[in-house]
């Protein structure tokens, strides 16, 4: 399923809960929400982050930085570092709504985080990444804005993750299946550590941090304390991937996560309904949603189907409808190659068997975006994999519909249709979208199963 980007605010405010310690982050998305940060922090008698007591001339100073699900923010220079309250407000009233272009993608920055400052001089490296039968744990003492220079320095370790059947039985508890997934790592670690004496899981915990502190070449004990732990919380959370990137100490040596990046695997959210509580789903960063994006995310919620949407170049010459089977994934890539790319006008898929409606009120958002532009001579291309569920002819229904809604524009900006669909009588189905296409006078090329997927494409021609 699908990988989620959280924000940093988020990550860090589940990680404190799950190691039952205190986070002082500020998620800051207006003007109040700097008013509410200045006032409590005024008023606060707390000592200075990493220190047991408040000395005279000690003030607390404070980081802040975009929360909007981009990296590199030293390096684009969007990180103010060690400033008092009133540069905080300052350093925010000069970086919120600005346009900033990340990797060539422009967007407002509007979400920022407010963190205590700690000063330190060492920096450490780990992030953790689920495979398909493996998680690996990375780790490198050079960590920071250089550790991508340093890439030589960072050690790599897989645990192998075997995950029982009743582990994703519907009727099993919450508490049972947490039980189940223990005992699944009990048997895990014992075929990792076949000489433990133990079954048991503080045996083989203790194991488990043995191969890491040797795996690493760990010498100091706090650092694999807390690998150990955010790997614990990786697996309990369902984390896809989670990056602390740079973690330190603190004056007293407690860990602490300077920066965190974390992805959830969203199949697991009704599972996680309790650790995932209040949790956001941020739009990356870049344009705002269009009103058809955000029309295709309604229409994604209410129904069972899966109906995504993200325009890529309006000025595009290219659209795709693309069903399941990774077409929307094979079908970019491919028209990539062919020396497209710049003219690919959207992303998404309408898969998972949506109904005549569905479909139809799909495409005819696709066409309004599509035909925004008064550019003539475009193509849209349908296009999926052999269907094994999906009914074709409710799709193309649904497709047929939307076309008939909106000849006459389709017609003037020379609409060429390009089809490419197999499936249970698609010959009939196809036969249909032929027919719709020749009575309503669009070009159309169709091809069955029996030719490979992205065929159609060679029809482009500009």
């Amino acid at each position: 399923m699908a990988q989620l980007a959280i924000r940093e605010y988020d990550a860090k405010r589940m990680f404190a809960e799950f190691s039952s310690s205190l986070y002082s982050g500020y998620l800051i998305e207006q003007e109040s929400d700097i008013d509410a940060f200045a006032k409590k922090e005024t008023e606060s008698n707390i000592p200075p982050f990493g220190h047991t007591s408040r000395g005279e001339s000690e003030i607390q100073k404070w980081v802040i930085k975009p929360d909007q699900l981009f990296g590199k923010r030293g390096k684009y220079g969007l990180i103010g570092v060690n400033l008092d309250i009133t540069s905080i407000r300052k350093w925010w009233s000069e970086h919120y709504q600005k346009v900033t272009t990340i990797w060539k993608q422009e967007g407002l920055l509007n979400t920022f985080l407010i963190e205590p400052f700690l000063p330190h001089a060492e920096e450490y490296y780990v992030a953790i990444q689920t495979k398909r039968d493996h998680d690996v744990i990375y780790f490198s003492t050079a960590g920071g804005i250089d550790v991508e220079e340093n890439w030589e320095t960072i050690q790599e370790m897989r645990v192998p993750i075997f995950i029982i059947p009743s582990r994703v039985e519907q009727s099993i508890s919450p508490t049972i299946m947490r039980k189940e997934w223990s005992r699944s790592i009990e048997i895990n670690m014992k075929e990792i550590y076949p000489k433990s004496n133990s079954f048991g899981m503080p045996m083989d915990w203790q194991n488990f941090e043995s191969s890491i502190t040797q795996q690493f070449n760990i010498t100091d004990p706090r650092i694999s304390d807390f690998i150990l732990q955010l790997y614990s919380f990786f697996r309990e959370y369902w984390f896809a991937y989670l990056e602390v990137n740079p973690f330190t100490f603190s004056t007293d040596g407690t860990v602490v996560c300077l920066d965190m990046v974390a992805r959830v695997d969203d199949s697991e959210e009704f599972r996680q309904r309790k650790n995932w509580a209040w949790l956001a789903f941020p739009h990356p960063f870049g344009p705002e949603k269009t009103d058809w994006e955000k029309y295709i995310e309604k229409l994604d919620s209410e129904t069972g189907a899966s109906l995504k949407f993200r325009i890529l170049n309006p000025d595009g010459r290219i659209w795709l409808l693309t069903s399941g089977g990774w077409a929307s994934v094979i079908i970019a890539d491919t028209l990539a190659d062919l020396g497209f790319a710049t003219e690919i006008g959207n992303y998404g898929e309408c898969s998972g068997n949506p109904d005549r409606e569905n479909t139809r009120a799909y495409t005819a958002t696709l066409l309004d975006a599509m035909l925004a532009n008064p550019t003539k001579w475009k193509y849209l291309v349908i296009a999926g994999a052999i269907a094994n569920f999906t009914h074709i002819d409710r799709t193309f229904a649904g497709i047929i519909d939307a076309f008939r809604d909106r000849i006459d524009d389709m017609r003037e900006q020379s609409i060429h249709i390009l089809v490419r669909r197999g499936g249970i009588n698609d010959a009939k189905w196809l036969t249909m979208m032929q027919k719709a296409c020749e009575e309503l006078s669009l070009p159309c090329e169709i091809a069955d199963g029996s030719q490979y997927m992205t065929d159609i494409l060679k029809n482009i021609k500009f």
